[in-house]
C-alpha cells in the first residue's frame, strides 16, 4: 500500500516538471495561427451562404412561425439559429453605429 501523501508529493514533482513546458506550448500555437491554422472543433456548415442566414432571419421576423418549425426547416438546432440570429443583428447594430 502506498500513502496518500506520496501520491500527493509525486503529483507535485511531476507538475514541477511539466508545467515549465506551457512557454512552448503557446508558442506551437502561435506559430500555428501564423501558418493559418486555427485549434478546436469547426464550425457546423448548416447556415453557411448569406442567402440562408436571411432566410433564417426572414422566417424568425415572421411571427406566424415558430422556433421548432424554423430549425426543422433548415434543420438547424435552436443554438444554431440564436447564434446566427445574434450576430446578425450585432453586425446591423456596428452598421448603424
Amino acid at each position: 500500500m502506498v500513502p496518500n501523501n506520496l501520491h500527493i508529493g509525486v503529483a507535485g514533482d511531476m507538475s514541477e516538471v511539466l508545467g515549465g513546458r506551457g512557454h512552448l506550448r503557446k508558442a506551437g500555437l502561435h506559430a500555428a495561427r501564423a501558418r493559418g491554422r486555427l485549434g478546436g472543433r469547426p464550425k457546423a456548415k448548416t447556415l453557411d451562404t448569406a442567402k440562408k442566414v436571411e432566410m433564417a432571419q426572414s422566417m424568425y421576423e415572421n411571427e406566424n412561425n415558430t422556433i421548432e418549425e424554423i430549425c426543422s426547416t433548415l434543420h438547424v438546432s435552436r443554438a444554431t439559429l440564436y447564434r446566427y440570429i445574434r450576430a446578425k443583428d450585432a453586425s446591423e447594430e456596428n452598421a448603424s453605429s
